[in-house]
């Protein structure tokens, strides 16, 4: 039943993710439209304005996913701290950990694992705003300022 639970929450979650960077970079096109549309004038191909967004997520999601593990390496001690002693799990019943084990752990390969889930669902998020920037008519960019 957690496991289920825990699948629910992390699915809202990544979709929230997506959402919201979709939506992110949407409006950072529409807000570098002119530049963009200069960029095209300067001769740079569809394809070429198309990646702009996918650079801004990738490189986005890499910052974040870093800064995400180095605050769990600077909170993990206190919360080891705080909880390690005596857990209280629901109707009363307290669980204690041996000595030597760890109640939060996070191995290299799960910090990786989630960090080219987020990349790879930053680079889906990044289709539409890569799609409106590759279809920006340069002349139209430039005419209203």
């Amino acid at each position: 039943v957690l496991i289920l639970v825990f699948v629910v929450v992390s699915g809202i979650g990544a979709l929230g993710f997506l959402l919201a960077t979709t939506v992110n970079l949407l409006a950072n096109v529409a807000r570098k439209q002119r530049e963009l549309s200069i960029l095209r004038l300067l001769g740079y191909t569809s394809q070429a304005i198309a990646v702009f967004p996918a650079i801004q997520a990738v490189a986005t999601a890499f910052c974040g996913s870093l800064l995400a593990w180095g605050l769990y390496y600077l909170t993990s001690p206190l919360i080891e701290m705080q909880f390690k002693d005596n857990i209280r799990l629901l109707f009363g019943y307290r669980i204690s950990l041996s000595q030597g084990s760890d109640l939060m752990r996070l191995f290299p390969t799960h910090f990786l694992s989630a960090m080219v889930l987020t990349i790879l669902v930053s680079l889906i998020a990044s289709v539409a705003a890569g799609i409106r920037a590759a279809n920006l008519m340069p002349a139209e960019g430039i005419r209203y300022d």
